[in-house]
Protein backbone atom coordinates (compact mmCIF):
# COMPACT_ATOMS: atom_id res chain seq x y z
CA UNK A 1 0.00 0.00 0.00
CA UNK A 2 1.48 3.38 -0.98
CA UNK A 3 0.21 6.84 -0.13
CA UNK A 4 1.37 9.28 -2.77
CA UNK A 5 1.33 13.07 -2.87
CA UNK A 6 0.99 14.39 -6.39
CA UNK A 7 0.11 18.02 -6.99
CA UNK A 8 -1.23 20.98 -4.96
CA UNK A 9 -4.89 20.73 -4.15
CA UNK A 10 -7.14 23.76 -3.88
CA UNK A 11 -10.17 22.95 -1.79
CA UNK A 12 -13.19 22.97 -4.06
CA UNK A 13 -16.70 22.17 -2.88
CA UNK A 14 -17.76 21.29 -6.37
CA UNK A 15 -15.58 18.17 -6.22
CA UNK A 16 -17.32 16.69 -3.21
CA UNK A 17 -19.15 13.64 -4.47
CA UNK A 18 -22.72 13.13 -3.20
CA UNK A 19 -23.76 9.68 -2.03
CA UNK A 20 -24.66 7.59 -5.08
CA UNK A 21 -25.77 4.00 -5.44
CA UNK A 22 -24.22 1.80 -8.11
CA UNK A 23 -25.05 -1.83 -8.84
CA UNK A 24 -22.49 -3.12 -11.35
CA UNK A 25 -23.22 -1.00 -14.44
CA UNK A 26 -26.75 0.03 -13.48
CA UNK A 27 -27.35 3.50 -12.06
CA UNK A 28 -30.31 4.05 -9.83
CA UNK A 29 -31.83 7.11 -8.27
CA UNK A 30 -33.30 6.77 -4.80
CA UNK A 31 -36.11 8.98 -3.61
CA UNK A 32 -36.01 9.41 0.16
CA UNK A 33 -38.79 10.86 2.27
CA UNK A 34 -38.59 11.10 6.04
CA UNK A 35 -35.53 8.80 6.00
CA UNK A 36 -37.61 5.94 4.53
CA UNK A 37 -36.84 4.37 1.15
CA UNK A 38 -40.10 3.21 -0.37
CA UNK A 39 -40.21 0.01 -2.47
CA UNK A 40 -41.36 1.85 -5.59
CA UNK A 41 -38.81 4.68 -5.30
CA UNK A 42 -35.88 2.83 -6.94
CA UNK A 43 -35.79 4.05 -10.51
CA UNK A 44 -33.47 2.82 -13.25
CA UNK A 45 -31.80 5.80 -14.95
CA UNK A 46 -29.52 4.10 -17.46
CA UNK A 47 -27.70 0.90 -18.40
CA UNK A 48 -24.17 0.97 -19.78
CA UNK A 49 -22.60 -2.02 -21.53
CA UNK A 50 -19.08 -3.05 -22.45
CA UNK A 51 -17.84 -3.44 -26.00
CA UNK A 52 -17.86 -7.25 -25.99
CA UNK A 53 -18.28 -10.34 -23.85
CA UNK A 54 -15.36 -10.90 -21.49
CA UNK A 55 -14.48 -7.22 -21.03
CA UNK A 56 -15.55 -7.41 -17.35
CA UNK A 57 -17.13 -3.99 -17.73
CA UNK A 58 -18.08 -3.65 -14.08
CA UNK A 59 -15.54 -1.64 -12.04
CA UNK A 60 -17.40 1.56 -11.14
CA UNK A 61 -16.77 4.82 -9.30
CA UNK A 62 -18.37 8.22 -9.01
CA UNK A 63 -15.65 10.72 -9.90
CA UNK A 64 -17.25 14.11 -9.30
CA UNK A 65 -17.65 16.82 -11.93
CA UNK A 66 -14.70 16.11 -14.22
CA UNK A 67 -15.60 18.52 -17.05
CA UNK A 68 -17.16 21.35 -15.04
CA UNK A 69 -20.61 20.94 -16.59
CA UNK A 70 -22.39 21.05 -13.25
CA UNK A 71 -23.15 17.32 -13.17
CA UNK A 72 -21.20 14.52 -11.51
CA UNK A 73 -19.68 11.89 -13.77
CA UNK A 74 -19.23 8.11 -13.68
CA UNK A 75 -16.11 6.06 -14.51
CA UNK A 76 -16.34 2.36 -15.42
CA UNK A 77 -13.32 0.11 -15.91
CA UNK A 78 -13.17 -2.99 -18.13
CA UNK A 79 -9.98 -4.85 -17.14
CA UNK A 80 -10.82 -7.79 -19.40
CA UNK A 81 -10.93 -5.48 -22.40
CA UNK A 82 -8.12 -3.17 -21.19
CA UNK A 83 -10.13 0.06 -21.32
CA UNK A 84 -12.35 2.36 -19.28
CA UNK A 85 -15.22 4.70 -20.11
CA UNK A 86 -15.97 8.06 -18.54
CA UNK A 87 -19.66 8.97 -18.70
CA UNK A 88 -20.52 12.64 -18.30
CA UNK A 89 -23.51 13.48 -16.15
CA UNK A 90 -26.49 15.43 -17.42
CA UNK A 91 -30.25 15.80 -17.22
CA UNK A 92 -31.37 13.52 -18.69
CA UNK A 93 -28.37 11.20 -18.32
CA UNK A 94 -27.12 10.22 -21.80
CA UNK A 95 -24.99 7.06 -22.11
CA UNK A 96 -23.71 8.27 -25.49
CA UNK A 97 -22.06 11.26 -23.81
CA UNK A 98 -18.83 9.50 -22.87
CA UNK A 99 -15.19 9.04 -23.78
CA UNK A 100 -13.23 5.79 -24.02
CA UNK A 101 -9.83 5.62 -22.33
CA UNK A 102 -7.20 3.16 -23.58
CA UNK A 103 -3.57 3.08 -22.35
CA UNK A 104 -0.61 3.22 -24.72
CA UNK A 105 0.92 0.35 -22.75
CA UNK A 106 -0.85 -1.47 -19.96
CA UNK A 107 -2.63 -4.68 -19.03
CA UNK A 108 -5.80 -5.17 -16.93
CA UNK A 109 -6.27 -1.42 -17.28
CA UNK A 110 -9.46 -0.51 -15.44
CA UNK A 111 -9.21 -3.11 -12.68
CA UNK A 112 -9.38 -0.25 -10.16
CA UNK A 113 -10.80 3.27 -10.60
CA UNK A 114 -11.25 6.29 -8.34
CA UNK A 115 -11.82 10.03 -8.55
CA UNK A 116 -13.32 13.11 -6.99
CA UNK A 117 -10.29 15.08 -5.83
CA UNK A 118 -8.85 18.18 -7.49
CA UNK A 119 -5.15 17.29 -7.69
CA UNK A 120 -3.89 20.40 -9.48
CA UNK A 121 -6.21 23.06 -8.04
CA UNK A 122 -7.88 24.05 -11.31
CA UNK A 123 -11.44 23.51 -10.09
CA UNK A 124 -12.05 20.27 -12.02
CA UNK A 125 -12.22 16.82 -10.45
CA UNK A 126 -9.49 14.38 -11.44
CA UNK A 127 -9.40 10.56 -11.56
CA UNK A 128 -7.01 7.58 -11.52
CA UNK A 129 -7.08 4.14 -13.16
CA UNK A 130 -5.08 1.08 -12.11
CA UNK A 131 -3.56 -1.56 -14.41
CA UNK A 132 -1.93 -3.96 -11.94
CA UNK A 133 -0.73 -6.63 -14.38
CA UNK A 134 1.19 -4.17 -16.55
CA UNK A 135 4.89 -4.79 -17.10
CA UNK A 136 7.38 -1.94 -16.76
CA UNK A 137 10.84 -1.07 -18.02
CA UNK A 138 12.08 -2.41 -21.33
CA UNK A 139 12.37 -5.24 -22.12
CA UNK A 140 9.62 -5.86 -19.54
CA UNK A 141 11.91 -7.28 -16.91
CA UNK A 142 9.40 -6.42 -14.19
CA UNK A 143 6.43 -8.51 -15.28
CA UNK A 144 3.17 -7.57 -13.51
CA UNK A 145 4.87 -4.67 -11.75
CA UNK A 146 1.73 -2.61 -12.28
CA UNK A 147 0.83 0.92 -13.34
CA UNK A 148 -1.54 3.67 -12.23
CA UNK A 149 -2.67 6.29 -14.74
CA UNK A 150 -3.47 9.79 -13.46
CA UNK A 151 -5.90 11.96 -15.45
CA UNK A 152 -6.74 15.62 -14.93
CA UNK A 153 -10.22 17.03 -15.39
CA UNK A 154 -11.02 19.98 -17.62
CA UNK A 155 -13.59 21.45 -20.00
CA UNK A 156 -12.03 19.15 -22.61
CA UNK A 157 -10.82 15.98 -20.87
CA UNK A 158 -7.50 14.71 -22.24
CA UNK A 159 -7.63 10.96 -22.94
CA UNK A 160 -3.84 10.81 -22.49
CA UNK A 161 -2.77 10.34 -18.87
CA UNK A 162 -1.11 13.33 -17.20
CA UNK A 163 1.33 10.93 -15.54
CA UNK A 164 1.85 7.18 -15.14
CA UNK A 165 3.01 5.77 -11.80
CA UNK A 166 4.81 2.41 -11.92
CA UNK A 167 5.42 -0.50 -9.58
CA UNK A 168 9.03 -1.00 -8.52
CA UNK A 169 9.39 -4.77 -8.73
CA UNK A 170 8.41 -8.06 -10.33
CA UNK A 171 4.79 -9.09 -9.70
CA UNK A 172 4.11 -6.21 -7.29
CA UNK A 173 0.68 -5.74 -8.93
CA UNK A 174 0.90 -2.02 -8.16
CA UNK A 175 -2.54 -0.50 -8.74
CA UNK A 176 -4.62 -3.48 -7.64
CA UNK A 177 -6.63 -0.92 -5.65
CA UNK A 178 -6.66 2.88 -5.84
CA UNK A 179 -8.34 5.64 -3.85
CA UNK A 180 -8.24 9.34 -3.11
CA UNK A 181 -7.22 9.75 0.54
CA UNK A 182 -7.59 13.44 1.36
CA UNK A 183 -4.74 15.34 2.97
CA UNK A 184 -3.01 12.54 4.89
CA UNK A 185 -0.07 14.53 6.28
CA UNK A 186 -1.77 17.94 6.67
CA UNK A 187 0.54 19.72 4.24
CA UNK A 188 -2.34 21.30 2.31
CA UNK A 189 -2.22 18.82 -0.55
CA UNK A 190 -4.44 15.81 -1.22
CA UNK A 191 -2.87 12.36 -1.47
CA UNK A 192 -3.80 9.10 -3.17
CA UNK A 193 -3.56 5.52 -1.90
CA UNK A 194 -2.39 2.70 -4.17
CA UNK A 195 -2.47 -0.97 -3.20
CA UNK A 196 0.10 -3.60 -4.19
CA UNK A 197 -1.14 -7.16 -3.87
CA UNK A 198 2.14 -9.08 -3.61
CA UNK A 199 4.27 -6.77 -1.47
CA UNK A 200 4.37 -7.58 2.23
CA UNK A 201 4.86 -4.06 3.48
CA UNK A 202 3.15 -0.69 3.62
CA UNK A 203 4.96 2.33 2.23
CA UNK A 204 3.76 5.92 2.69
CA UNK A 205 5.06 8.61 0.36
CA UNK A 206 4.29 12.28 1.04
Amino acid sequence: MKILTLLPLRRNRKCRIPIMTFIITFIFSILISNSVIYPNSLNLIATMTGDKTGDVFSVVAGVGDVNGAGYDDVLIGAPGGNYAKLYFGGSPFDTLNCIKLVPDQGFTYGESVAGGGDLNGDGFCDFIIGAPQSSVFEPYYYSHAGKVFVYLGGAQVDTTAYMVLKGAGWRYDFGRSVSFAGDVNSDGYDDIVIGEEHVYQTVCEF
